[in-house]
């Protein structure tokens, strides 16, 4: 799986898929923004890891990158004739990982200034 930072604030997941062609299938996580596109998110984040969620695709990103979201065993994709994209309706999830160390709070009596 990889995540990266897209364009408008969001994240894109791509999975590899097996198939004849090979090829990945992807879904964008939409973080900044509101309404359904970011309560989808958040359900989408909460179901993978145990960490709050976070709140940019940046942050999201270097979580990824840290091993903070459990990992995709299963996918199933549905093309439908005229969309130009496949749709993810379905995954299976492996286990949750351990809280990131990222999340750690800082104690302000250690901050030298």
């Amino acid at each position: 799986m990889r995540l990266r930072v897209g364009e408008g604030f969001s994240c894109q997941v791509e999975r590899p898929i097996q198939t004849a062609h090979g090829g990945w299938v992807s879904e964008w996580i939409c973080l900044e923004h509101t309404g359904w596109a970011k309560r989808k998110a958040e359900q989408w984040w909460k179901a993978r890891s145990p960490d709050p969620v976070p709140d940019s695709a940046q942050r999201a990103a270097d979580l990824a990158d840290a091993g903070a979201l459990a990992l995709t065993e299963f996918v199933t994709v549905r093309s439908v004739a005229g969309e130009k994209f496949e749709r993810i309706i379905a995954c299976q999830l492996g286990p949750k990982p351990e809280a990131c160390a990222a999340w750690e709070k800082v104690d302000l009596d250690d901050v030298p200034f």
